[in-house]
């Protein structure tokens, strides 16, 4: 929660909010969360968030930079929060980084482009985690599948895709 406030802050601050308002700011972002202190699954959300922010917004002074950290930030993002938080993170970043595009009104595309290649290598990094996950989700008993199905279709380069979409 601390790393949030202080990366909240900084982004405040870039975003020309005053030192005191940008100091509140980060603390009522920190404290806001205060139901996922206990959860580390969830409390890396807080962190993650402002600092892929703080990639978008560094796209037009250095794209390469930008892109590898916010790379960076989205493996992570795959590697410790639940996918469903790392999802909401992106949803989140995207919609920040069409406003902030068009904000800016020049380099537009860059911004854009440097954000849809953040999240490209950051997830491909993050294949490391999907990919299993997805693999062997048959097994479980929750999908009810029996065992034999699993076995007969094996589990291959395919089986993304069929999880994704059944029969």
């Amino acid at each position: 929660p601390l790393l949030g406030a202080f990366f909240f802050s900084i982004l405040m601050k870039q975003e020309g909010v005053s030192l005191l308002g940008s100091f509140i700011a980060g603390i009522a972002y920190a404290v806001a969360m205060r139901s996922w202190f206990f959860d580390i699954t969830i409390t890396g959300f807080l962190p993650l968030f402002p600092l892929l922010l703080l990639s978008i917004r560094r796209a037009v002074m250095s794209p390469w930079t930008a892109l590898l950290g916010g790379s960076a930030v989205i493996a992570v993002a795959w590697y410790t929060l639940h996918f469903h938080f790392t999802l909401i993170l992106l949803t989140g970043a995207g919609l920040y980084c069409i406003a902030h595009a068009v904000r800016q009104r020049r380099q537009t595309w860059t911004i854009v482009l440097v954000f849809s290649g953040m999240v490209v290598l950051g997830t491909t990094i993050g294949l490391l985690r999907i990919l299993p996950t997805l693999a062997y989700g048959l097994l479980s008993f929750r999908t009810e599948m029996p065992l034999s199905y699993v076995m007969d279709r094996g589990i291959g380069t395919r089986y993304p895709l069929l999880y994704l979409f059944p029969n």
